[in-house]
């Protein structure tokens, strides 16, 4: 239990990282490398400077407290750059990111629901637990993503077919 609000952050920044990965390939392609040395310069300064600073404040859950923001802070800037670049605005990204964000919204409610109602009164083994908010957790999120998503499933499908594609093609 004391691991819960640092796994809470962490999660908050793996959200950040996720979109933050799609970012530089925009930036390279538009011949912006000294932007991305300036930016991961920076990263590589403010970053682990705020984590030693949380640490030495409070511990591991200082270290992400401020780390994080700091990480989120300094991305700001890349994905801003990134979306001038594609002559685009943050509504434009926006828009095809609503529905991942709402079915991730839809399946952490559903799994809190499930663990408070549907599991507080059993006694299972905990693995048994996890196995069981893990799928109905899957199952939400894909059930969410099929009916409100249609682009993303679309254009999930089109890559999964280019991997697939790829990989017969190597064989």
């Amino acid at each position: 239990m004391p691991a819960v609000p640092i796994l809470r952050l962490l999660c908050f920044y793996a959200g950040v990282r996720g979109i933050d990965v799609l970012l530089p390939p925009v930036l390279f392609a538009r011949r912006r490398e000294r932007f991305l040395f300036w930016y991961c310069l920076a990263l590589l300064i403010l970053a682990p400077t705020a984590g030693v600073i949380g640490a030495l404040w409070n511990g591991a859950q200082g270290t992400v407290m401020l780390a994080t923001p700091v990480y989120c802070s300094v991305m700001t800037v890349m994905a801003r750059e990134a979306l001038a670049e594609m002559r685009s605005e943050l509504s434009e990204l926006w828009s095809s990111l609503w529905p991942i964000m709402a079915a991730t919204a839809l399946m952490a409610v559903m799994v809190l629901l499930l663990r408070e109602f549907a599991l507080a009164q059993r006694s299972d083994p905990p693995l048994v637990r996890l196995l069981f908010l893990s799928a109905s957790g899957a199952i939400v999120y894909g059930a969410a993503l099929f009916a409100i998503g249609g682009p993303v499933i679309t254009e999930g499908t089109e890559v999964l077919g280019w991997i697939l594609r790829r990989r017969n093609a190597d064989s």
